[in-house]
């Protein structure tokens, strides 16, 4: 039995239309821009090389005219600054030792590459010498480390010279020397710490555009791992000796019996105000296994994190000091809340050896982004321990809330870089996000629910979602191309677009 087929009609023939073109037009578009890649590829080449060439020529003559001033800035501290604060008396020995100490032997380090440099490479077309001269250097360069590792120590012994009238009258003078072409002694001082860096930058431009097969190349890609790793060194010892300094600010700041918790082995993260209040569903029980002042935790503390215990005191504003309550080790912390209903609200488990008491110490700071530098402190990339983070509803954050009240401390907190204010996004804000998103569902579905049993029948008047099916789905997604759901108007006016879409496309 055969079966006749229907002519198609004048829509559905302009849709065949339209779509035959867009198949040659996006053909088309494909071969002609495979050509105009092929020719500029053709034409770059020819120039590609001269151009790297002369980028090359720029960059390393720019670090050997700033390694120049750089060296000129250092000897002029040397040669002047520091023999003419000397003899002025505005500035003692002691003190000039302190702001002073390391500046000569990179002095020396710096006049010697530059003359490495001048001799080697600015004779030069190309600059092939200078991954070989920067390699003989690489001992020396190490010695930058300790200058920047105690540079904290240097500008502030600097800054309180700086309240010296007699001292900031003879920096003035011998900075106006010369013609005043040279930086007041601090930012002089400050430039040793900022070369490393440069270094890097420059190698890092020089990498790329030098080619393989360029002589001196193997010398350029080694002086670029090893002035990374410099880097990278340079930043650690840093860091550590940051951590190394807030403890012991910490050790002349915290009065009372905390025993050897402040040894120099532990990590500084973060410090700030947080508000404390701990739970159990066994009180008697955890009596027993948990120590006496954490379980009475409740109210305003100030909080000194490292990576593997918190600190919990509280702040004597009269003495300017803060009193020793008691500890929370991270390896009895077994997860991490965050508290979705309540911003800046977290909810920590404890687990003690022996102990089957549920244990909670609730953790209330003033913003979302307070608590999740502490959890990123406590749990994240910074602590020694992983813990586990949830995010899910807290049927007692209402009521503690209203036992704690609003905070009454807003001090800035500090955090592992020693920066006030925001902490580093690491671990919680990527989860953050999704934990916001489940929040918003349960919120969604509790409000479903409520609205599902008032009415009758237990259903809502109102359906939250459209059905897919029928006029819906149409409206759901206007762009839905269905002749059949079309009055015979609408069709003879969307024909008459078609046709008109037909004709540019024809005519193009």
């Amino acid at each position: 039995m055969s079966t006749e087929l229907r002519p198609l009609s004048e829509y559905e023939t302009s849709i065949k239309q339209i779509q035959y073109i867009q198949r040659i037009w996006r053909t088309n578009k494909q071969i002609r821009t495979q050509q105009l890649w092929n020719r500029l590829l053709a034409v770059y080449s020819h120039f590609d090389e001269a151009k790297s060439a002369k980028r090359r020529f720029k960059l390393w003559n720019e670090v050997i005219s700033s390694e120049k001033v750089y060296g000129e800035g250092l000897r002029y501290v040397v040669d002047v600054y520091k023999p003419k604060l000397l003899k002025s008396e505005a500035v003692s020995a002691q003190e000039l030792n302190a702001i002073f100490q390391g500046v000569q032997e990179i002095t020396n380090i710096s006049s010697e590459l530059y003359t490495q440099l001048a001799k080697k490479v600015l004779p030069t077309t190309s600059g092939a010498p200078i991954g070989k001269v920067f390699r003989d250097m690489l001992p020396f360069l190490k010695m930058y480390r300790p200058y920047v590792v105690n540079f904290e120590t240097f500008i502030t012994s600097y800054a309180t010279l700086k309240q010296s009238k007699k001292f900031i009258e003879t920096e003035k003078e011998l900075q106006e020397q010369e013609g005043g072409k040279h930086l007041n002694l601090g930012d002089l001082l400050i430039t040793p710490v900022q070369r490393i860096p440069r270094y890097k930058m420059f190698f890092d431009q020089l990498l790329i555009l030098t080619p393989n097969d360029f002589p001196g190349y193997e010398d350029i890609q080694v002086v670029h791992q090893e002035i990374t790793s410099l880097c990278d060194d340079i930043n650690e010892s840093k860091k550590k000796a940051e951590s190394i300094g807030h403890t012991l600010r910490i050790q002349r700041q915290l009065v009372g019996d905390y025993g050897g918790l402040l040894g120099l082995g532990r990590k500084f993260t973060k410090e700030g105000a947080v508000q404390l209040h701990c739970i159990s569903d066994n009180p008697g029980l955890a009596q027993q296994h948990v120590p006496g002042p954490l379980l009475g935790l409740t109210g305003e503390y100030y909080i000194f994190g490292f990576d593997d215990i918190q600190i919990v005191a509280q702040r004597n504003v009269k003495n300017k000091n803060y009193q020793y309550i008691t500890s929370i080790a991270n390896e009895h912390i077994s997860s991490i809340n965050v508290v979705v209903e309540k911003p800046g609200a977290c909810s920590m488990q404890l687990a003690f050896k022996g102990c089957d008491a549920g244990v909670w110490v609730y953790w209330i700071t003033s913003s979302t982004e307070e608590t999740q530098g502490w959890v990123d402190s406590i749990a994240g990339e910074v602590g020694k321990q992983k813990i586990p983070i949830t995010s899910d509803f807290d049927d007692q954050i209402g009521v503690i809330c209203a036992v704690l009240g609003p905070m009454r401390i807003s001090s800035p907190s500090i955090n592992v870089d020693g920066d006030g204010g925001s902490p580093k996004p690491s671990l919680l804000r990527g989860v953050s996000g999704k934990f916001r998103s489940i929040g918003r569902a349960r919120a969604t579905s509790l409000n479903l629910r409520e609205s599902g049993d008032s009415g009758s029948g237990g259903s809502s008047p109102k359906s939250p979602r459209r059905s897919r099916t029928g006029s819906d789905s149409q409206e759901e997604n206007p762009n839905i191309l269905s002749p059949n759901l079309l009055s015979p108007r609408e069709e003879k006016k969307r024909s008459g677009s078609l046709k008109k879409l037909v004709g540019i496309f024809k005519s193009s």
